[in-house]
């Protein structure tokens, strides 16, 4: 059940609780997700008080007559989930709907009943799913559904948003990519059903329509970067999808570089000084003499001030 109030006594972590039991941490954790024990949620973190786990164990104490054995040094001397019993399941629950299909639930390491994101048609496949989902649990590899639902499209344009430092150029160039070449193929799945395959897919169909390698990699390398988010900080998916080797690198041509001759040849040219003069003509304004194929010639135009005659020269 979870706690009402936030105890006085020490608090312990699973691995704490699962020793002073010497049970399994699997154990414990199973206890917490079932709600067969009192815990402190504190922040992302479950809790157990010592003043709990004694209740808990003392509750399941059993005569001496019975073998005398402390329910700490047994698990199934331990008060008995309705999953334990015969006929019942250990994990999860599977009902039958009315349309013949089978749906699966079970309680999340939150306390919350989740349900599997779709229906079997028979029971073994929900029986499957639901030893797949407390692998991903005793695992720490489980993941919220209900967050994984978010469109890509949504999420990538608010990880521009909230991520930290980034350069107003930068951004901008996020947003075209995201614009351009990802949201109009990859923009509305939800993040959680981000896989390997599809962005395979993706990065194929940019290079069919004529997307550059270069292009191309830089919004792999962006899209990668949002999923690691979703991934490391956000818990939405188990592992970054964008794994494909090679995808994020760029093979641009080599720049030509300047030969020292050439180097020399174009710092003459950029100090050399235009052969000609400025001459005031009577009354206002100025008139340029230059030289063209070693002859001196004089302009027709005559100009108001004496710098827009030095520009023209």
């Amino acid at each position: 059940m979870a706690a009402q109030h936030i105890s006085t006594d020490r608090l312990l972590t699973v691995e704490a609780a699962a020793e002073q039991m010497s049970t399994s941490v699997r154990f414990v954790r199973r206890l917490i997700a079932e709600r067969r024990i009192e815990f402190v949620k504190v922040g992302r973190h479950v809790r157990i008080s010592e003043s709990a786990l004694a209740e808990f164990i003392d509750a399941g104490r059993g005569p001496a007559a019975h073998g005398g054995r402390h329910p700490a040094q047994d698990e199934r001397s331990c008060v008995m989930a309705k999953g334990n019993k015969p006929g019942h399941r250990r994990f999860g629950n599977i009902r039958r709907l009315p349309s013949g299909r089978y749906q699966a639930s079970y309680l999340g390491p939150d306390g919350q009943r989740r349900y599997a994101p779709e229906t079997y048609e028979r029971k073994g496949d929900a029986e499957r799913a639901l030893v797949l989902i407390e692998a991903q649990i005793n695992a720490g590899e489980w993941t919220d559904p209900e967050r994984g639902k978010v469109k890509l499209a949504e999420y990538a344009a608010t990880w521009i948003t909230q991520r930290p430092g980034l350069r107003p150029r930068s951004a901008d160039n996020y947003h075209w990519l995201l614009k351009k070449h990802i949201a109009p193929h990859l923009g509305g799945v939800p993040v959680g059903r981000m896989s390997t395959p599809a962005i395979r897919e993706w990065r194929a169909t940019l290079l069919e329509e004529g997307v550059s390698v270069s292009t191309a990699a830089k919004a792999y390398r962006f899209l990668r970067a949002v999923l690691m988010t979703a991934v490391n900080e956000d818990k939405i998916l188990p592992r970054n999808p964008c794994c494909i080797r090679g995808a994020g690198d760029e093979d641009a041509p080599e720049r030509p570089v300047l030969s020292v001759d050439q180097v020399f040849e174009l710092a003459e040219r950029v100090g050399r000084r235009p052969i000609g003069n400025i001459r005031k003509v009577a009354g206002s304004g100025y008139r340029l003499r230059f030289s063209r194929h070693g002859e001196m010639r004089t302009s027709p135009e005559v100009f108001r001030d004496r710098a827009a005659a030095e520009r023209a020269l």
